[in-house]
């Protein structure tokens, strides 16, 4: 089955956005977050850094790793899916997940109405996704396959080679005696990157798979 791919933020960027209609601002932030509960510490903080705000409303998206997509929107007060719901469709819309955006209201004395209040919340949102293509921070998710080993570091431009051509990327290394490599691969290539890795250290070298997580895709190792 063909590995399922995502858009998402970048880890550790925020994307802002805003709009001006009638006089209320609105002000609209994006992170990623991998959980539910990363995604309340966000709006948490944007509620604590905007008390003087109307409304602070929030929808986010997190995949699990069953595949499953999760997602939840708050309108603060609003009217019933006014608010919430608009923002949290337009990161359906753009196949968005593992974010979260929180809307932050300044009410300029002048009601929008209904449409008005949709159209303001889904319109900020989708600047700040503008903003977060603008300032290179989207980026691509799928599956990934996750793999450790140690090698002597005459071998470490063969792993390198290796591990690009099947488009993986090395998550962290360490330097003692010898390497020790965590490295991420589409799971779509595990398998042929497993065999190709016991063909060329014939199978002297260890690779071990600690399973598969979601994570972001780079274009080289």
């Amino acid at each position: 089955m063909e590995t399922q791919v995502f858009n998402s933020i970048r880890k550790g960027k925020v994307a802002k956005g805003s709009l001006v209609d009638r006089k209320s601002r609105f002000i609209a932030l994006v992170k990623a977050v991998a959980s539910p509960e990363e995604a309340k510490s966000f709006y948490e903080a944007i509620s604590h850094d905007n008390l003087d705000a109307r409304h602070v409303v929030y929808a986010w998206r997190i995949l699990d790793d069953a595949d499953a997509i999760h997602e939840r929107s708050c309108d603060d007060g609003e009217p019933s899916q006014t608010a919430g719901l608009p923002v949290l469709e337009v990161l359906r819309g753009e196949g968005l997940v593992n974010v979260c955006v929180c809307v932050v209201r300044y009410f300029g004395g002048i009601l929008l109405g209904p449409g008005g209040l949709k159209r303001a919340y889904a319109g900020c949102a989708r600047d700040a996704l503008k903003d977060a293509a603008e300032e290179g921070v989207l980026c691509v998710v799928q599956k990934q396959s996750i793999f450790c080993t140690s090698l002597s570091y005459k071998h470490m431009k063969t792993f390198e080679h290796l591990l690009k051509s099947c488009k993986g990327t090395i998550i962290n290394r360490s330097y003692e005696d010898e390497i020790k490599l965590r490295c991420a691969v589409p799971s779509s290539n595990a398998s042929s990157f497993n065999e190709s890795f016991q063909d060329v250290f014939r199978r002297e070298i260890s690779l071990e798979n600690e399973g598969s997580a979601y994570g972001e895709v780079h274009g080289e190792s």
